[in-house]
């Protein structure tokens, strides 16, 4: 309701821009913009019936303010009046820093990531003559869109591409560490996570130095993921605790279900399917509460599918990778869509095979 009712003063805003700002959006789990104010902001001018001077009156730039909207939309999920603002924005023309943002905004939503990826590749063809810190902006996010489409090496080269264009002499210090962030992830997934390590600590000195708790959590959590995939217990759970107690004093309900997600995926591994279910329980309970996150739920359901085979309970593997075809169907995630037909495919495979043998030893059951 208040992302509503703040987007509302920048949609009357719209249609009267003028200065100029600019926005960086980075990848957090309320999806934050940072806005970085330039030329015009707060001048003074003198008014001729006062005789003391009025601050001039400031809006945002089009585009900021046309960004800021995509993402608080985004924020209140509702994503078809994101689409529509989309289509009116870029009838005149469009800009990369509004087409990146579309397509970050897709790849959030989760429906389309081939278009999310289309867009993106339109946004870094505009962005060519624009300054650095926007090219290096676009870059990043058009990694994010490929991580997310599973082409974790084509994302590390877009990350490396932002790195070689953001010199501190061109680019502010937060986005060249967002766009490290970011990479760490991608090496991750490379399994190259001795580097990915180095990348996540170097960014976690940086937001502890400028007092950046929420980014000083999630890099706790990203440390937590790599410390569990080197089989690291115990380091692992102690960055998962740290960061979920920051994300309580933040208040961010939806991180804190991220990191016990992260945590019950370490108990399952470690093959404690009583303390795996528990905690993918706990982090469900907060998705479908205060968290309100649809497609972190559907995680969940697949994630304790995968619990309730590996325990041997088929019945509740079913009942709950049925759920999670339920949800990302509502969600309208193709790919979820996707990975839980092909879990419910292997699971009926399972059930078969159970069935076979009963018959096989036991005869006319």
């Amino acid at each position: 309701a208040s992302a509503l009712a703040y987007t509302r003063v920048i949609f009357l805003a719209i249609p009267l821009v003028i200065g100029g700002q600019d926005v960086f959006t980075g990848e957090t789990s309320e999806m934050l913009d940072v806005l970085r104010a330039r030329r015009g902001f707060g001048r003074l001018r003198v008014s001729p019936n006062a005789s003391m001077p009025a601050v001039e009156t400031w809006t945002p730039e089009r585009d900021a303010a046309a960004v800021t909207l995509l993402f608080a939309l985004v924020e209140a999920r509702a994503f078809g009046l994101a689409t529509r603002l989309f289509q009116h924005v870029t009838k005149p023309r469009a800009s990369s820093r509004v087409l990146i943002a579309r397509a970050v905004v897709l790849e959030k939503q989760g429906t389309d990531l081939r278009e999310a990826a289309n867009i993106a590749t339109q946004a870094r063809t505009a962005a060519k003559h624009d300054p650095s810190d926007i090219r290096a902006l676009v870059l990043d996010q058009s990694g994010v869109i490929a991580r997310r489409r599973g082409l974790h090496g084509l994302a590390l080269r877009f990350y490396d591409r932002a790195l070689d264009i953001a010199t501190p002499s061109t680019c502010p210090e937060w986005l060249i560490i967002q766009i490290r962030s970011h990479r760490a992830v991608a090496l991750e997934y490379l399994n190259r996570r001795a580097e990915a390590l180095r990348e996540h600590r170097r960014v976690a000195e940086y937001e502890k130095r400028t007092g950046d708790l929420r980014g000083y959590a999630k890099s706790l959590n990203n440390i937590g993921i790599v410390q569990m995939n080197q089989r690291q217990w115990k380091p692992a759970i102690a960055a998962f605790e740290q960061s979920c107690a920051l994300k309580r004093d933040l208040g961010d309900a939806r991180g804190i279900a991220q990191t016990l997600h992260n945590l019950g995926k370490l108990h399952f591994l470690r093959e404690d399917y009583q303390a795996a279910e528990q905690t993918f329980l706990e982090s469900l309970r907060i998705r479908l509460g205060r968290g309100r996150d649809e497609h972190g739920a559907a995680q969940s359901y697949v994630a304790l599918a995968h619990v309730a085979n590996a325990a041997g309970n088929l019945r509740d593997a079913m009942s709950y990778a049925t759920r999670a075809l339920e949800a990302h169907t509502e969600f309208g995630d193709q790919r979820g869509m996707t990975q839980a037909r092909g879990l419910l495919k292997m699971l009926d495979h399972r059930v078969s095979q159970t069935r076979n043998r009963m018959l096989l030893f036991f005869p006319g059951t």
